[in-house]
């Protein structure tokens, strides 16, 4: 075995309660310094004592104030509606109903068909009762009378929602109007 120098003897004697220190600063007490700064701002947002009393009223009269909200919301009467749904309507009626508005604005529809792959999903068919299609319909008519089909669409309160309206053509008053029904 080689001999301990007097140097090797003064490294151990500075290096080994140093590392200790460092290992006690890095480790436990890294840990105990956070666990005081949550407890102090933990600390902080308490009331104080003196006020406790005065806080705690304050805080049940919004709680009381929100409950009396919370009432008159409840007993509000409910908006009118602004389609009307029939759960049980097949896609065909729920057409033949765009359609006649259609008709009945003086509008020509030369086609129908599906768009964006057909069907919506989710949360809007589970809340309607049924499942919205989406249909892209090529009409031949006037500004006015595309105005005022949309119009009877939404006096009518069918559930058609229109997404996109496009005009096809410069002589021609032709359209293509993209709908959700």
């Amino acid at each position: 075995m080689t001999p301990l120098r007097t140097k090797d003897k003064l490294f151990l004697a500075v290096a080994i309660p140093a590392a200790a220190t460092a290992a006690y600063f890095w480790l436990w007490r890294a840990d105990a310094a956070k666990k005081a700064d949550a407890l102090e701002t933990e600390k902080a947002a308490l009331v104080a004592p003196e006020s406790f009393k005065s806080a705690k009223a304050s805080a049940e009269a919004e709680l009381e104030a929100a409950r009396a909200e919370l009432e008159r919301e409840k007993s509000a009467p409910r908006p009118a509606k602004l389609l009307e749904i029939a759960p049980g309507a097949s896609p065909a009626d729920r057409e033949g109903a765009v359609l006649a508005a259609f008709r009945d604005a003086g509008i020509a529809v030369l086609r129908a068909e599906d768009a964006q792959g057909g069907k919506a999903g989710g949360e809007l068919a589970a809340a309607a009762g049924f499942e919205p299609r989406c249909r892209r319909y090529t009409l031949d008519g006037a500004y006015p009378a595309v105005r005022r089909a949309l119009d009877l669409l939404a006096s009518r309160r069918i559930a058609a929602i229109p997404e996109k309206i496009e005009m096809r053509g410069a002589g021609a008053a032709r359209w293509i109007v993209t709908i959700w029904e």
